[in-house]
């Protein structure tokens, strides 16, 4: 992959969450002691944990990948400005569009990352009943699903 392709995509897919758990960070605990830190939750803990990250080392990356990293914030800002308008508007139907495309983004991103990790493995999935007996024949795989894109075990 040449230099120019890579940059453009890590610019996406890691220089941008990096920018955004900055900002995020920085907008929420703000130094104004409005006990606003007391509630926060796993999910701000899971959204910001790379802006523990080196400050040295991120601002070498960015200042170096600038003007990909615009172009990704500059995106991520339009994608952020259609979310806000759907919420100002109280569009529940928008909203829920919004949320649902996003899941299932993200949702297919976890799918295609397992298969990497896997190949192309068939699995098949079976339910049961809580007392009934699981058959454990050698050709069954059990497979624990998650929200988790890291392969289980």
């Amino acid at each position: 992959m040449p230099p120019y392709i890579h940059d453009r995509l890590v610019a996406y897919g890691s220089h941008l969450p990096h920018v955004t758990a900055v900002s995020l960070v920085r907008t929420v605990l703000n130094g104004k002691r409005n006990q606003q830190e007391y509630l926060c939750a796993s999910g701000f803990r899971d959204s910001t944990r790379v802006a523990s990250s080196s400050d040295q080392m991120w601002c070498d990356i960015l200042a170096t990948n600038n003007k990909n990293v615009i172009k990704a914030i500059d995106d991520f800002i339009r994608e952020l400005r259609r979310f806000r308008t759907a919420i100002a508007k109280g569009d529940r139907c928008a909203i829920g569009r919004f949320l649902n495309k996003a899941k299932q983004q993200r949702d297919n991103w976890c799918l295609l990352k397992r298969k990497k990790l896997y190949g192309n493995l068939l699995y098949s999935v079976t339910t049961r009943r809580p007392n009934q007996k699981l058959n454990t024949g050698k050709n069954n795989l059990l497979i624990v699903l998650s929200n988790s894109c890291e392969p289980p075990g």
